[in-house]
């Protein structure tokens, strides 16, 4: 699959695939926000790219299930924060 445009395709990291030293979000921010790793990038999108580790809007995000594996889809702009190797290692409460 590969996303029009500005879109971005990314799977969701749910609370069961929680790793230690993620960003934990807390539960009144889980609506409106969720993480996971990027899989495709639309043809215009600049600053994201497949692999990359992001915070993402969830109430711009479009489900999408493939092979039996949930996806979302969300404008670039849906994206506000990426997440660096360093940020990784850092729990957040």
């Amino acid at each position: 699959m590969k996303p029009a445009g500005r879109n971005v395709l990314i799977r969701p990291f749910s609370d069961e695939i929680m790793f230690a030293g993620k960003i934990h979000l807390p539960d009144t921010a889980k609506s409106r926000a969720c993480e996971g790793i990027v899989i495709a990038v639309g043809c215009w999108c600049e600053s994201v790219s497949p692999g990359d580790w992001v915070i993402f809007s969830r109430k711009q995000a479009t489900d999408v299930i493939h092979d039996n594996v949930t996806h979302v889809i969300v404008d670039e702009r849906a994206i506000p924060l990426i997440l660096e190797e360093e940020s990784k290692d850092i729990a957040y409460a």
